[in-house]
């Protein structure tokens, strides 16, 4: 009787926000040694605490293990930081990225392991889904990398989960770097994707603001720019915050909050 009852409870619309890349390392890492493992967070954790779900793009590998490949750019952070990403409101963090194996399978281990004993949903590496349930509404995650180097996803895979919730959201690691508008290519995968059935399309890599447009029904993000990051002077310290109303049938409506970053710190423009 209490199951029947709990499904004939109406599905409540969810409140989703998105954010770019959460980089906790070098000297933003020394900046939070030095002011407290909270320190990032203070002027947007409010907001992000007030969504039924806030997601980001983890860029770094939570480890202390040693890098393991040799690239122009490695990014690790103190598992310390993980109790403080909950604190600030973060109930997903995709590592589907180029970063979070620069410590090799210890590292992504690692990273995944204090992220969910933090109660925070892992995303990633792997093409493994996550299954989020928020005021009834089943919403369905896949962490994509569409990188030199990384394969491919598949339709059968985004089609599977599509049959299995009620709202189907990729977090994906895509584009050109420092580019502010999409490429053909991100155009082009996200209008594959939609035709899947995607509803919500989140973007990352390029490090700086892409725009937002719609592709049929669904939304496409293509890239929220940095969010925590040790950002050069320009474009790259621009950054927002999306937040998305989602109910039954997908994206109902969004809107975007203005952040910059301020000494690696995201702070809410007035």
């Amino acid at each position: 009787m209490l199951l029947a009852l709990v499904a004939l409870l109406p599905i409540r619309d969810v409140n989703l926000v998105a954010v770019g890349d959460v980089m906790l390392g070098r000297w933003v890492g020394r900046r939070i040694k030095r002011e407290g493992v909270d320190s990032p967070f203070r002027s947007v954790a409010p907001l992000l605490r007030n969504a039924d779900l806030a997601v980001g793009n983890l860029e770094c590998a939570l480890t202390g293990a040693h890098f393991t490949v040799e690239k122009r750019f490695l990014l690790r952070a103190s598992p310390v930081v993980a109790p403080a990403l909950k604190r600030a409101g973060f109930g997903l963090l995709s590592l589907a990225n180029n970063h979070s194996e620069d410590c090799g399978a210890r590292g992504v281990k690692d990273s995944q392991r204090w992220l969910s004993a933090s109660n925070i949903e892992p995303l990633g590496p792997s093409d493994q889904p996550v299954i989020v349930n928020r005021n009834g509404l089943r919403i369905g995650f896949m962490g994509l990398r569409d990188l030199p180097g990384f394969p491919r996803a598949k339709d059968a895979q985004v089609a599977a989960l599509r049959k299995q919730v009620d709202v189907l959201v990729v977090v994906i690691h895509w584009g050109i770097e420092e580019s502010p508008r999409e490429s053909p290519a991100q155009r082009k995968l996200a209008k594959r994707l939609a035709a899947d059935g995607v509803d919500l399309i989140l973007g990352s890599h390029p490090h700086v603001l892409q725009p937002i447009r719609w592709e049929n029904h669904c939304l496409v993000a293509y890239s929220l720019g940095n969010f925590i990051f040790d950002a050069r002077p320009g474009k790259e310290r621009e950054s927002e915050i999306l937040s998305v109303k989602l109910g039954s049938h997908g994206v109902e409506t969004y809107s975007t909050t203005p952040v910059s970053i301020v000494r690696g710190y995201p702070e809410l423009r007035r």
